[in-house]
């Protein structure tokens, strides 16, 4: 029982202490969660709304500290948004187990039977891993435009979006 325990707790301790290896040629998966608070003050309302959303994503090492990856996901406020996205980014080490990245994206997203959106923007994040495959990922909010096209009206709206704490969105990431 006792050689058990001891081998058990050394695998752990391995495992929680091994280094990241970010290379060329690697590939990572991950399934996340966010979460949104968009406040708007307008001279005719004050309208505060909480979105959540999940999503899948999966990128591609083309160098050692760059990966290009695509992701698609869900949110869901008063109304269901779909989107698709690629996304591009520069990973830098800040000890063996943390990197900061910046992920540039671009993509579209359609609003259940009311129109679509394109979109494109910057964010700042962070990779802990907990060992040579699994991290735990972070973005925090960033810098996006946003055009959104209604169905039934000739009408356009545009967005410009700059914050740091404002989409907050966690995952967990396989690298292999």
């Amino acid at each position: 029982m006792k050689n058990l325990i001891f081998i058990t707790l050394l695998t752990l301790l391995i495992g929680f202490t091994a280094q990241a290896q970010i290379s060329e040629g690697l590939n990572y998966f991950s399934g996340q969660i966010s979460y949104s608070s968009i406040n708007s003050d307008s001279q005719s309302n004050e309208d505060n709304e909480e979105v959540y959303g999940a999503g899948l994503s999966y990128g591609h090492f083309l160098g050692e500290k760059t990966a290009l990856g695509f992701s698609a996901s869900f949110t869901q406020s008063d109304e269901l948004f779909v989107f698709g996205a690629l996304a591009v980014r520069r990973y830098k080490p800040i000890d063996n187990k943390l990197y900061s990245f910046v992920e540039g994206y671009t993509g579209a997203a359609r609003l259940t039977d009311i129109g679509n959106q394109y979109f494109i923007g910057v964010r700042p994040g962070i990779s802990y891993f907990l060992n040579e495959k699994w991290a735990i990922e972070a973005t925090l909010g960033g810098i996006s435009y946003s055009s959104f096209r209604y169905d039934d009206i000739e009408e356009k709206t545009t967005q410009f979006e700059l914050g740091l704490f404002n989409d907050l969105a966690f995952s967990l990431s396989i690298y292999y």
